[in-house]
């Protein structure tokens, strides 16, 4: 039988796993043939299995060279911005790095969040507007609470039994000391975003996000002392590095530093969120839990990132002093919501985001993939499998002891992959997962997952 096929990389695992198993789930049982693993291993099964749909989480500016050699290997590159500007409070600033017009010419679809970035784009780049589609986004697709309450039951409960009662606080902040700094500034400079006219004023802004990022632990460190009985779990940012967050704080019994799995159980199974300008506010208010945004009194995030938006649709507070007030409010069932407007803060999330309600993205998404009509072939022989990975393993090998690196990695990135992927992805996961999925979409009950490598997987409609 032949297929058209499709590849999804995966480079941080808490974030993008199961939101591509959401949308590959909904491609197999459209008769798709899904390839999904990280992103060294994909590149290996794209020279083992047919040419296909290349589904990409970013077409930065800086990926040009990158993005060819795929259009090169695959009859098409689609992409779904991981954040595509949300929590922006304007949007050029994010799509000038994340986007450039030579690369929208090298992409078929660009899948937007909401009319927000949908309008942008297309206005923007009106000659390529055809490549825009606005279909909401698939983590938000994993937020409802259909969806929510069947994938994480079992995770919810859990983390309730081992946590109690607590304030769950996300970090958005990249950097945790002064070394992080140097790292990314490496990093960028090396990959062409940041110019030698530019160094200064990246440092600058760096420097002003570590020290936010100081007063954003002292406020932790507070109020985990100042309310003994309560417990607090942190969750740093994918970017940051948990040793830097390790350093900081001492043991105390009820602060708690956790990047395990997804994010979307730990918002489900907490009393609120506090956040400092970070997307997952926008998740926690549409799972109708309390939210509160910190920036110290200096003001400076805001300032040095631009990601206000979800500070403006939460409850804002820039002293321990009021956070500790409204979580009082909370523990003692008098807290009413703060100074937030419901009704108005609704309107500008369903204007960056679409599929808060009504039809799902990842649905969305697969019905436009379907009338792309990409090529079917005839899986790959067993033979040709062998070989080729064979030949894979030696030359990897050879590689790391001449560069001391991975094949197809040009830099060092400022995180590493096992923080990016920790404990690889199993078989186990996988097919738990799209077992919970099954009771969303009862169409799913004849998908396969096979195993083809180390990270990687072949999801498939059975006979």
């Amino acid at each position: 039988m032949k297929n058209s096929y499709i590849y999804f990389p995966i480079e941080i695992k808490s974030r993008e796993l199961w939101p591509k198993l959401w949308l590959a789930s909904q491609l197999a049982k459209r008769n798709f043939i899904c390839i999904l693993g990280d992103k060294p291993r994909i590149e290996t099964a794209m020279e083992l299995y047919p040419r296909g749909i290349y589904f990409n989480k970013s077409i930065a500016r800086a990926k040009t060279n990158k993005l060819r050699k795929i259009v090169n290997k695959t009859h098409v590159l689609v992409c779904q911005d991981e954040e595509s500007g949300i929590a922006r409070t304007e949007l050029e600033s994010f799509f000038n790095v994340r986007i450039s017009e030579e690369n929208i010419k090298l992409t078929g679809r660009f899948y937007c969040w909401g009319a927000s970035d949908y309008k942008y784009l297309c206005d923007k780049y009106e000659k390529h507007k055809e490549s825009f589609c606005k279909t909401g986004g698939l983590r938000v697709d994993l937020w409802r609470k259909e969806i929510c309450n069947s994938i994480y039951e079992d995770n919810i409960k859990s983390i309730k039994e081992k946590y109690n009662n607590y304030i769950l606080i996300n970090s958005s902040f990249g950097v945790t000391n002064d070394f992080d700094i140097q790292k990314i500034l490496d990093f960028l400079v090396k990959r062409g975003d940041v110019s030698e006219g530019d160094y200064s004023l990246e440092k600058n802004k760096y420097e002003a996000l570590l020290q936010e990022f100081y007063s954003f632990s002292d406020m932790i460190s507070t109020l985990a002392k100042r309310r003994p009985k309560l417990n607090f779990v942190i969750r740093p940012h994918p970017a940051e590095s948990l040793d830097g967050w390790r350093k900081i704080f001492k043991k105390q019994d009820n602060l708690f530093l956790v990047r395990e799995g997804d994010v979307t159980p730990w918002i489900a199974a907490c009393d609120a969120l506090i956040h400092p300008g970070c997307t997952t506010a926008l998740q926690a208010i549409l799972m109708e839990k309390p939210v509160f945004s910190f920036v110290s009194e200096k003001g400076l995030r805001s300032h040095v990132n631009h990601n206000d938006f979800p500070n403006q649709i939460s409850h804002k507070t820039h002293t321990v002093k009021e956070l500790l007030n409204a979580i009082d409010e909370i523990e003692n069932g008098s807290y009413s919501g703060g100074q937030v407007d419901s009704t108005k803060r609704q309107k500008l999330l369903d204007y960056r985001i679409s599929n808060f309600s009504g039809r799902y993205a990842a649905d969305l998404i697969a019905k436009d993939l379907e009338r792309l009509n990409i090529p079917r072939y005839s899986p790959p022989s067993e033979m040709k499998k062998t070989i080729i990975s064979l030949y894979r393993r030696i030359l990897n090998r050879v590689l790391r002891e001449i560069k001391n690196k991975d094949v197809g990695e040009e830099l060092v990135a400022p995180i590493s992959s096992q923080e990016k992927i920790p404990g690889g992805i199993q078989r186990e996961e996988v097919e738990s997962f799209i077992n919970k999925l099954k009771s969303v979409d009862n169409e799913l009950g004849k998908l396969r997952v096979s195993e083809i490598g180390k990270n990687v997987f072949e999801i498939y409609k059975g006979i």
